[in-house]
């Protein structure tokens, strides 16, 4: 099952946001991004959308450089991340 079709199945029962990462998806860095990968902006990125969405604990789904992601985001925010699922994460 592929990541959008993941998303649909959740929003049967649950409120989904799918962020697109810097660099993946549907476009590419801007202009001022550094691609560092190991750079905590990722997941700045994720914990100011939620932030702005006012969603105040949630659960981080993620796969392959997302699973990181969403594994840093726990570490980082352990009283915000709910439920932790990891598919083929990357190391770390």
């Amino acid at each position: 099952m592929s990541g959008a079709e993941t998303s649909y199945a959740l929003a049967k029962d649950f409120s989904v946001y799918a962020p697109d990462t810097l660099g993946h998806g549907f476009h590419g860095f801007p202009a001022t991004t550094n691609p560092d990968r190991r750079s905590p902006r990722w997941w700045n990125i994720w914990v100011i959308s939620v932030d702005y969405l006012g969603v105040d604990s949630f659960a981080a789904i993620g796969s392959s450089f997302g699973a990181l992601i969403a594994a840093l985001l726990y570490f980082r925010f352990p009283d915000r991340v709910a439920k932790l699922v990891l598919e083929a994460a990357a190391p770390l």
